[in-house]
């Protein structure tokens, strides 16, 4: 275990098994949380990193997406358990899930030489999309929209469980009404290969560029192919933005001409 999974071992009431990974402002840990009647359940727990923890900007950013997250629940919009500061670290403690992510799933398959089959590809992205929709719709308390977008929708943050259902992942880079616009010019939230072009432009985005992204991820499910990803992100953002989109069909057959429309 490295030296900060054993510092996070004793988060609080959270009893950390293992690290699941680490990103640019946070490190997500699979934990046990005790509770009363000698009662335990799975968590993940998302801590900012620890040489982040005195940075106000960082937290600021951190606890944004916390305020983000805790406001949806949907039953295709990974579950928040609990908001906390745990030892001076801020911490989103989230429902634990068994299953893999879309793009786990996506290059198991590739390896195997097969893809996904159509119906099924099309009922992952139909939770998926069931959810942001939702997510879209959202307003506060006070009935004002929250008009929210993800801005990272691509098969990285689309979470398959066991029983076959779908969980959209990470709000990190959402951007929502309660967001002040502190994003410097020209740096980019999201990938690359998903974006809608008005997102790689860094202009003014709201739900359509999420449901662009999902019709990326829906044709690549289908074709078991990249659309827009290059070798070099130069010749990514000129796919993006020139590419003649060929409908699935066109690439393997037996695709039925509804998800065709849908792309």
């Amino acid at each position: 275990m490295s030296s900060s999974a054993a510092k996070a071992h004793s988060l609080g009431s959270y009893q950390v098994i293992r690290k699941l990974g680490s990103g640019g402002m946070a490190e997500v840990f699979l934990a046990t949380q005790s509770m009363a009647a000698d009662v335990e359940r799975r968590v993940v727990i998302k801590a900012i990193l620890p040489h982040l923890a005195d940075d106000e900007h960082f937290v600021e950013m951190f606890m944004r997406e916390a305020q983000v997250a805790a406001l949806l629940s949907h039953p295709n919009i990974v579950h928040i358990h609990d908001v906390s500061v745990i030892e001076a670290r801020p911490c989103i403690i989230m429902e634990f899930l068994r299953g893999r992510d879309l793009w786990h799933l996506l290059r198991r398959t590739a390896t195997l030489g097969e893809r996904i089959d159509p119906t099924a590809a099309a009922a992952i992205v139909a939770q998926a999309a069931s959810g942001l929709d939702y997510a879209h719709r959202k307003r506060d308390e006070k009935a004002r929209p929250l008009r929210l977008v993800h801005r990272d929708v691509s098969p990285h943050n689309l979470f398959v469980t066991r029983e076959g259902h779908v969980r959209v992942l990470d709000f990190g880079v959402a951007k929502s009404s309660y967001q002040q616009q502190r994003t410097q010019s020209g740096v980019l939230k999201g990938k690359l290969p998903y974006m809608a072009p008005e997102q790689a432009r860094s202009g003014g985005v709201d739900g359509r560029a999420d449901q662009f992204s999902l019709g990326v991820v829906l044709w690549e499910c289908l074709t078991a192919d990249r659309l827009f990803a290059r070798d070099d992100p130069f010749q990514t953002m000129n796919a993006l933005f020139e590419l003649e989109v060929d409908p699935p069909s066109a690439r393997v057959s037996g695709i039925p001409a509804e998800l065709d429309r849908i792309c």
